[in-house]
């Protein structure tokens, strides 16, 4: 059966924290990472007082 999964996709903050239990096969075949999502990777970790959530 075809793959029919998409050939390229923009994931958001919430796939790139939850993407260990993700289905590779529910992710697009290529994806892609914006500017602002790195952005609020890199920011909310410090930002927060829970030194667990941080190593998240």
């Amino acid at each position: 059966m075809a793959d029919r999964r998409p050939a390229r996709g923009l994931v958001d903050t919430s796939v790139i924290i939850d993407l260990e239990s993700i289905d590779p096969a529910d992710l697009p075949l290529q994806i892609a990472v914006s500017a602002v999502t790195l952005a609020a990777l890199a920011a909310g970790p410090p930002a927060t007082a829970d030194p667990l959530e941080r190593a998240r």
